[in-house]
C-alpha cells in the first residue's frame, strides 16, 4: 500500500511540475518576445545575484581560533534546490530565445561563426570525446547548461553587446558594495581574518565578500573597473560610489593573480586608447595595428606570461625545486608542482583521450594524497589531464580564435576586448578559467562576458534613403 502511494504521490508531483514548467516556458516567450533586448542580457545579472546568494547560504563561517579554515555546508539541501532552480531559469531563458530566434527572421550575418565552431569543438573535445575514450570515462548532467548559454548568445548575436555589458555592470554593482558592506555587519561571513601571506603590510584581513573565495572574488572586481571605464555611469557620484566599491574590494582580496591581470587589463586599455588618440594628429595616418603601436607591448606581456608558464611546467619535473617549493613556500607557485605532477601522470594513462572529468574526483584526489586538488590549477594542464593531447589541441584552437576576436575588436571596444582576454589568460596559468562544469561561478561569468563582447563587431544602424514623391503631372485647361 505505502508502494502505491508513493507512486502515485510520484506521478501526481511529475504531472503538477510539467504543467507548472509549461506554463512558465510560455511565460518566458511572451516576456521574450516584449523585452526582446534583454532576456539574454539577464542572464549575466542572475548569475551575479546566484554567486552572491549562494555563498550567503554556504553557511562558511571564520573564527578567531581558526582564521585559515572555513567552515561551510556546500552540501546543504536549501543550496542544492537553489542552485537547481536557478539553472532551470537560466535554461529556460535560453531555450525561449533559441524558439523565437527560429520563428523569427533577424538579420545576425555569418561574423563570429568561426569562434562559435572553435567553442564547440572546445567543449566536444574536453567533455565528451574524452567521457567516452578516457581512461575513466563520466557523464554528469551539470556539463549541458554551458553548451545551451553559450549557444543562445551565439544565435542573440544581432544584438546590441551594450546591453549585456550594462547588465553585468550593474549586477557587478551590487556584488562590490554587498561585500563591502557584509564585511562590516557580518565579518564571520565575508572577513578572514589572521591572513599572514598577505603583500601588504600590516593588513592581516582577507575579503571574501559575497564571492566563493578571494581569488574569484578580486577578478571580477577588476572586470568591473574595466566596464566602469568602458559604460560609466551616467551619475557622477554613482560612478565614484562604484569605483570606489570596486578598488576597496580589489586590494581587500588580495588575489596576486588579480593583481597582475589588472596591471596588464589596463595597461592594454591605456596604450589602446592612446594609440587611438594621439597627441600628434600627423600620427593617425599610421595604421592602428602597426606593430610600432599595437604588438610590441602586446607581444612582450604574451611572452613574459608564456615563459612564467614554461618555468612551472619545467619545475613539475624537478623533484629538488619541488621541495624547495614546499620548504619555502613560495606562494605563486605553492603546491603547482605536485598537482601538474600529478596531471602529467594522469594525462599518461591515456595521452590521446586522456583521464576523463573525473580526474580531479575524491577517488583520483585520495590515489595521490592531495586533498585540495580540485582541479589542475593551470587551465593547459587541466585540459592535458582530462582530455589528453586531443583536449589540448581543442583548447589551443579555442584560445587562438578568442585572440583573434578580441585582437579584431579591439578598436571599438576602447581595449577591453583583449584587456578581458588578458585576464582569462593569465589566470588560465594558474587557474582552470574555461571550466564548463560549473557555471556558478567567476571564472564562467568573465568567459561568458568575453564570448559575447568579441562575438562580432556592433552593428551600425544602416541609413536608408527616403523616397522621392512622384511628381505630379498638372495639365492645364486650354
Amino acid at each position: 500500500m505505502n508502494e502505491i502511494i508513493s507512486m502515485l504521490t510520484a506521478g501526481v508531483g511529475a504531472l503538477i511540475f510539467g504543467i507548472v514548467g509549461i506554463f512558465a516556458f510560455g511565460w518566458l516567450l511572451l516576456v521574450q518576445k516584449r523585452l526582446r533586448r534583454w532576456t539574454i542580457a539577464m542572464i549575466f545579472p542572475i548569475l551575479i545575484a546566484a554567486i552572491g546568494i549562494g555563498a550567503i547560504l554556504s553557511g562558511r563561517d571564520f573564527t578567531a581560533e581558526a582564521s585559515d579554515a572555513v567552515k561551510t555546508e556546500v552540501g546543504s539541501g536549501m543550496l542544492v534546490w537553489f542552485f537547481r532552480l536557478t539553472t532551470i531559469g537560466i535554461l529556460g531563458i535560453c531555450m525561449a530565445r533559441l524558439v523565437s530566434v527560429s520563428q523569427s527572421l533577424e538579420n545576425r550575418g555569418r561574423e563570429g561563426r568561426g569562434l562559435f565552431f572553435a567553442f564547440v569543438f572546445f567543449y566536444v573535445t574536453n567533455l565528451v570525446i574524452n567521457n567516452i575514450l578516457g581512461t575513466d570515462p563520466v557523464f554528469h548532467d551539470r556539463y549541458l547548461p554551458a553548451i545551451i548559454i553559450f549557444t543562445a548568445i551565439y544565435f542573440s548575436r544581432g544584438q546590441d553587446r551594450n546591453t549585456a555589458v550594462d547588465a553585468t555592470k550593474v549586477g557587478l554593482l551590487f556584488f562590490m558594495v554587498g561585500s563591502c558592506a557584509l564585511a562590516v555587519v557580518k565579518p564571520n561571513l565575508a572577513l578572514q581574518t589572521g591572513y599572514d601571506m598577505g603583500y601588504l603590510p600590516g593588513l592581516n584581513i582577507r575579503l571574501w565578500g559575497i564571492g566563493s573565495n578571494p581569488n574569484s572574488l578580486g577578478p571580477l572586481a577588476v572586470i568591473f573597473l574595466l566596464l566602469l571605464t568602458f559604460r560609466p555611469f551616467r551619475m557622477r557620484w554613482l560612478q565614484i560610489l562604484a569605483i570606489g566599491a570596486g578598488l576597496v574590494t580589489l586590494v581587500l582580496t588580495q588575489s596576486k593573480t588579480a593583481w597582475i591581470a589588472a596591471l596588464i587589463a589596463f595597461f592594454i586599455v591605456w596604450w589602446t586608447r592612446s594609440i587611438s588618440s594621439p597627441a600628434n594628429p600627423r600620427q593617425r595616418n599610421i595604421s592602428y595595428y602597426s606593430p610600432r603601436n599595437f604588438a610590441a607591448p602586446m607581444v612582450v606581456c604574451l611572452m613574459a606570461l608564456g615563459l612564467i608558464f614554461v618555468y612551472g611546467i619545467l619545475m613539475a619535473f624537478d623533484q629538488e625545486v619541488a621541495v624547495i617549493d614546499r620548504d619555502l613556500q613560495v606562494s605563486s607557485l605553492t603546491g603547482r608542482t605536485q598537482i601538474w605532477e600529478a596531471a602529467i601522470g594522469a594525462w599518461q594513462t591515456n595521452p590521446l583521450f586522456g583521464y576523463g572529468s573525473n580526474v580531479w574526483g575524491p577517488e583520483f584526489r585520495k590515489s595521490i594524497g592531495i586533498d585540495a586538488a580540485l582541479s589542475a590549477h593551470s587551465q593547459f594542464m587541466q585540459s592535458l589531464s582530462e582530455a589528453g593531447l586531443v583536449g589540448l589541441l581543442g583548447l589551443l584552437i579555442y584560445m587562438t580564435a578568442l585572440f583573434a576576436r578580441a585582437y579584431t575588436t579591439n578598436a571599438e571596444t576602447r581595449g577591453m576586448s583583449l584587456a578581458l582576454f588578458s585576464i582569462v589568460f593569465v589566470r588560465s596559468i594558474s587557474e582552470t578559467p574555461l571550466d564548463l562544469t560549473n557555471i556558478f561561478g567567476a571564472d564562467f561569468l568573465i568567459h561568458l562576458l568575453l564570448f559575447r563582447v568579441v562575438l562580432v563587431h556592433t552593428y551600425a544602424p544602416v541609413r536608408v534613403p527616403q523616397p522621392q514623391l512622384q511628381p505630379q503631372l498638372q495639365w492645364s485647361k486650354t
